[in-house]
């Protein structure tokens, strides 16, 4: 017997909380298994006999219903509940690749009275290679409860310890008004990518008329920043910072500075192939004190400094 079981990120544990535009396509993916309907053992039977399953031709068919019919729930789908949607079939998930589905979401959420950059106006839309990645920033600027989640209410959103393991690719600082802002850029590893966002190979049985008109001809989830994200310090004094493009982050502490009213962080970069411990010990590190904002930035953020 075949059976369809939906298949997740396990990489991590923190994986299975993140929202579906913080993973990676392949977390929506689908994988087919068999086993033997013999290999189940009747516990309640003293010989633990191997018992037989219903045969499959006593088993109700389900409802396969037609394509059109997903596009059409897709158009009422809430920006929150794509990764739910796109779960629920194949053809759901589909959908969710083509150009329809993120077109008429961004058609739905636009607000011309909106300040949006140029790249996510609407006249962008007939562009349809990255489409996907324009759409969701867009969304963090047009959308209440996204844009809820971007704003400034605390110093600090999240713990720099969130960022180990990751692979530094550029730093920079620049002044501003009450001190210094130093930045870095991290690449987190992903997984694998999702075939259906390799292109029309991928999609069988389907003219090039129609593959067209889906867009599965261009790749809407083209994204350079895919998988980077933007640790932001803001110090009360310049700290020279070491070059630590292409190392990896071993570890982020934010920590209490010895006059006890100020924050201090502590990130130590290294090799990727060397132990924590090993880079604990002789690793290059970055101690910035005092800090008075942390911030990370993933690549929908509206502040993300492309």
């Amino acid at each position: 017997m075949n059976l369809v079981r939906l298949m997740g990120d396990n990489s991590t544990p923190a994986a299975e909380s993140l929202a579906w535009y913080e993973k990676d396509d392949d977390d929506l993916q689908f994988e087919l298994y068999n086993y033997s309907a013999e290999e189940e053992e009747d516990e309640e039977q003293p010989s633990r006999r191997k018992t037989k399953r219903q045969s499959t031709s006593d088993i109700e068919p389900g409802v396969d219903y037609h394509i059109d019919i997903w596009f059409m729930i897709g158009d009422h789908v809430k920006p929150e509940n794509v990764g739910r949607f796109a779960s629920i079939c194949h053809k759901a998930h589909y959908v969710t690749h083509t150009v329809r589905f993120w077109t008429s979401m961004y058609k739905r959420y636009y607000d011309s009275d909106k300040n949006l950059p140029a790249k996510f106006e609407i006249y962008h839309l007939h562009k349809l290679n990255g489409l996907r990645t324009r759409v969701i920033s867009s969304l963090f600027q047009l959308y209440p409860p996204f844009v809820a989640r971007t704003k400034d209410l605390v110093p600090f959103n999240k713990e720099p310890s969130l960022l180990e393991g990751a692979s530094c690719l550029a730093s920079w600082y620049q002044k501003i008004a009450k001190g210094w802002s130093f930045f870095f850029k991290f690449k987190i590893p992903s997984g694998k990518a999702c075939p259906m966002s390799r292109g029309p190979s991928t999609v069988k049985k389907q003219s090039l008329q129609k593959r067209q008109l889906l867009g599965t001809n261009h790749n809407i989830h083209k994204n350079s920043e895919e998988g980077c994200c933007v640790l932001q310090v803001v110090c009360g004094s310049f700290v020279p910072l070491p070059i630590v493009m292409g190392l990896v982050l071993h570890k982020g502490a934010l920590t209490i500075s010895s006059d006890m009213r100020n924050h201090k962080l502590r990130l130590v970069f290294g090799p990727g192939h060397l132990s924590k411990s090993n880079v604990l010990a002789s690793g290059v590190n970055v101690v910035m004190d005092p800090v008075t904002r942390l911030h990370i930035l993933h690549w929908w953020h509206p502040k993300y400094p492309y």
